[in-house]
């Protein structure tokens, strides 16, 4: 496994996996998008931060990705229609 970003893995060509411990127990998923893997990994530090500005920022990062992630698929279908 290659190791893309802080407790991400990339499995396979179109595999992430996310790895963490949270409140010592061991926590892993697997997602088809680094996006997905990004999104569920930030969602789970936001709910564990104790900070409250740390946590807005971690929320702030999830709605930005996801926003990204709507205006390329919608990129991707215009492409499809045009194509």
């Amino acid at each position: 496994m290659k190791k893309v970003e802080k407790g991400i893995y990339q499995r396979g060509l179109y595999s992430f996996q996310v790895k963490m411990m949270i409140a010592g127990h061991k926590l892993d998923k697997t997602f088809d998008t680094l996006s997905e893997a990004r999104v569920f990994r930030d969602g789970h530090r936001m709910s564990q931060a104790l900070d409250v500005h740390e946590s807005a920022i971690i929320e702030s990062r999830i709605k930005n990705q996801e926003a990204v992630d709507q205006g390329r698929d919608r990129r991707r279908c215009a492409r499809q229609i045009l194509a």
